[in-house]
């Protein structure tokens, strides 16, 4: 959020930082009425924000966008195989599996079980379409080393097509927006796991205060980390938890969990079946 801030709109590095640490520490501090309503929000003008980007990224460098497809140009990475390039997508997909857990809070409001399946179809149409959008304008200027390896490659496609400044400012607040969505998402299924724990144990339950000092807490340690730079922890970093989510959550959710949805399905119909006896 620093980065982008300061490359959008000139304000120093800390600014960014230190807005995202308030933010998102305000909005754990009054919990999930309020994050629902601000994430609303944040994701209607994260559309308005790609639409936007990617209308004046594509119409203005749509010759080489079909160059690199007829020429079948992989020359950035130039000894790659379709088995890396899949296992590449495998690993990106287990990337956003971290916001799964997050979102798990407004799943409450589902009692139906075809409200889940249009809810699931809903959220990976709109997850894939930004993704899309994205690889088509990075297309544009492959293989370019000053996009493909910049730390914000948005900012870099915008001054290349020469952005009006108002639109900078306006993407800059976007990607900040949904920095500051999936910091609080995150925090947030944190705190209601220690919640749960709480009331399973003792009874109780965290208070405001200490959800928000919790958060600044999280947030803290994070900037500390993050001082190592952004590009060093993508490529060491997220490889790793990509393989712990593949390893704790993606293969129990589609062995252990398909198992459990088969056996309760069983039980329900057996129960159906006795009611009607």
């Amino acid at each position: 959020t620093g980065s982008i801030v300061e490359e959008t709109t000139g304000l120093n590095y800390w600014v960014g930082v230190t807005g995202i640490t308030v933010i998102v520490g305000i909005l754990n501090f009054y919990g999930e009425h309020l994050i629902e309503r601000f994430e609303t929000l944040g994701t209607i003008l994260l559309y308005i924000g790609y639409i936007m980007f990617s209308a004046l990224v594509i119409s203005t460098h749509y010759e080489n966008i079909g160059l690199v497809f007829a020429n079948n140009d992989t020359s950035f990475v130039p000894n790659a195989t379709p088995f890396e390039s899949l296992w590449n997508g495998i690993l990106y997909m287990a990337f956003n599996l971290v916001v799964l857990p997050a979102s798990f809070f407004t799943i409450k409001r589902q009692t139906k079980r075809k409200q889940s399946v249009i809810s699931g179809i809903i959220a990976g149409i709109l997850m894939t379409i930004p993704w899309f959008l994205t690889y088509f304008s990075v297309m544009g200027f492959y293989p370019s080393d000053k996009v493909l390896a910049a730390p914000v490659p948005w900012v870099v496609m915008m001054q290349s097509c020469n952005a009006s400044p108002w639109l900078y400012v306006f993407f800059g607040i976007v990607m900040g927006w949904t920095l500051i969505e999936t910091a609080t998402g995150i925090i947030h299924a944190m705190l209601e796991r220690i919640d749960q724990g709480l009331k399973d144990r003792h009874g109780g339950f965290l208070s405001r205060k200490q959800k928000g000092g919790m958060t600044i807490g999280i947030l803290l340690a994070s900037m500390i980390m993050s001082q190592v730079g952004i590009i060093d922890l993508i490529a060491k970093g997220y490889n790793a938890l990509a393989y712990a989510f593949i390893a704790v959550f993606l293969i129990p959710l589609f062995t252990v969990g398909v198992y459990k949805i088969s056996q309760k399905r069983k039980e329900e119909l057996l129960a159906l079946a006795k009611n009607e006896n």
